[in-house]
């Protein structure tokens, strides 16, 4: 009887520690969530201001040939200015690109730990994205969205319904593994 009890107290200590564990995790993605959603728009806004940068950079360039096509400075002073640039741009567009890809990932992951903690984050559904994708789509036939727009939210908007259907998936299958474990249990 004793070995029984001890068993039982021991699962009941391990529980009680896993839900303190959970309790932790959920503290530690709540806080994490919502730190994010106050600094993601400043982040978003710095790379919008690297991007506008980076037409400038484009302007620079066209600016740069319309004065050599009028005689304004000479083919060598045109070819120093335009690899100067080029430099610049290069720089700067890689620098952009990982910005971006570390944004994607931030995001990425504050889903998943969003969806495995069962805390909101986005407060979209399947649904409601798949709303967005077609407003936006409405928006852009009505000509009132540019392309680099449409494609930058559109890109957006379908990688958090991806990681959203991809959750679903993962859940449902793990539901129908632990209904199925128990199903086999009962037989």
């Amino acid at each position: 009887m004793a070995e029984v009890g001890d068993a039982l107290n021991r699962y009941e200590t391990e529980l009680e520690e896993v839900e303190r564990t959970w309790k932790n995790y959920r503290e530690i993605v709540k806080r994490l969530l919502n730190s994010w959603i106050i600094d993601k728009p400043k982040i978003l806004s710095r790379l919008s201001e690297l991007e506008g940068l980076l037409q400038k950079y484009q302007d620079e360039l066209k600016e740069l040939n319309i004065r050599y096509e009028l005689g304004l400075m000479s083919e060598e002073e045109l070819r120093k200015s335009i690899e100067s640039i080029e430099k610049e741009m290069q720089k700067l567009n890689e620098h952009v690109e990982e910005l971006r890809q570390r944004l994607t990932n931030i995001e990425r992951l504050c889903l998943m730990h969003a969806f495995q903690a069962r805390l909101p984050f986005t407060g979209a559904s399947i649904r409601e994205i798949k709303e967005k994708i077609s407003r936006l789509e409405e928006l852009k036939r009505q000509g009132r969205l540019l392309d680099e727009v449409y494609v930058k939210i559109k890109r957006e908007l379908e990688d958090q319904l991806r990681i959203l259907e991809e959750k679903v998936s993962e859940i449902q299958g793990q539901s129908a593994s632990i209904s199925t474990g128990e199903e086999e249990k009962t037989s």
